[in-house]
C-alpha cells in the first residue's frame, strides 16, 4: 500500500508482517495524535513549552516506530524548534507541516480497502 510519508515495509517489519494490526496501529496513531498540531499550539500560547515538547518528542517516537518517517521528522524539527526557544510566530509553519503530515496519513488510510 502507498502512503505518503509512510516506510509501509519497515513498519511492516515492526509488526512481523501482519498487515491488518500495522494498519490498525497506524490508525490509532493518527486517532490519538491526530490532534497534536493544536493542541502543541494551544501548550505554546499558554506558555507550556515543556508539555509541548514533550508531546512533539512522543509523536516523533510513535511515528518513527511505525515507519511514519515524513511525520516523525516533523515532529522532530518542531522539537527541535520548541527545544531552541523559537517563538510561536517562528513555530507556526512547524505546525501547519505536522498537520498536514498527519492529515496526509489520515486521507491514505480512509481510501485503503479493507
Amino acid at each position: 500500500d502507498n502512503i505518503p510519508g509512510v516506510n509501509t515495509r519497515y513498519g511492516l517489519a515492526q509488526m512481523l508482517g501482519n498487515k491488518k494490526s500495522y494498519l490498525g496501529m497506524l490508525g490509532r496513531l493518527i486517532n490519538e495524535h491526530g490532534n497534536d498540531a493544536n493542541q502543541i499550539r494551544a501548550q505554546l500560547s499558554g506558555g507550556e513549552r515543556v508539555a509541548a515538547c514533550r508531546l512533539a518528542h512522543s509523536l516523533k517516537g510513535c511515528s518513527g516506530m511505525l515507519g511514519a518517517e515524513a511525520l516523525s521528522v516533523a515532529a522532530r524539527q518542531l522539537e527541535q524548534a520548541i527545544l531552541q526557544g523559537d517563538s510561536p510566530e517562528k513555530i507556526e509553519p512547524d505546525l501547519d507541516n505536522l498537520h498536514r503530515k498527519i492529515t496526509e496519513i489520515r486521507l491514505a488510510l480512509g481510501n485503503l480497502q479493507p
